[in-house]
């Protein structure tokens, strides 16, 4: 799998895992107006909370699209000097968290994601999601 295995219902990280979760930590850096929560890699997908703070206004805000592509693109550069068929899927699923039950679901949700690994889950295992 591209991004580790579960072993004994936890997420182990191989090298692709460890460098994307690398830069997935670095977003902030690149979009001060970014901030990560909740995240998982799981052996080929990946599920994230990332919150937009309306009032960090240090550079104009980009979509979340320019976000995840940016990341997506510095991964696969990285990625593919020791892996190179590595790939992303080209889409990737987002949804806006409208209250503190729903983001504590999908905070639940990320988890338990590797407890409840059966070599897939309610997601799409090519496509990644990030919640908003």
């Amino acid at each position: 799998m591209f991004f580790g295995d579960i072993e004994n219902k936890k997420m182990v990280l191989n090298e692709t895992g460890k460098t994307a979760t690398e830069y997935w930590k670095k977003i902030p850096d690149h979009f001060p107006y970014v901030i990560l929560d909740e995240y998982i890699f799981m052996p080929d997908h990946f599920h994230g909370i990332i919150f937009l703070d309306e009032y960090k206004t240090l550079q104009k805000r980009q979509p979340v699209g320019v976000i995840i592509n940016q990341f997506k693109r510095t991964c696969t550069i990285q990625i593919r000097k020791s892996e190179i068929n590595f790939k992303w899927q080209s889409r990737f699923h987002d949804h806006v968290i409208r209250n503190e039950n729903e983001l504590d679901r999908i905070r639940q949700y990320i988890i338990d994601n590797p407890k409840n690994w059966k070599s897939g889950d309610e997601f799409n295992s090519d496509e990644l999601t990030f919640e908003i």
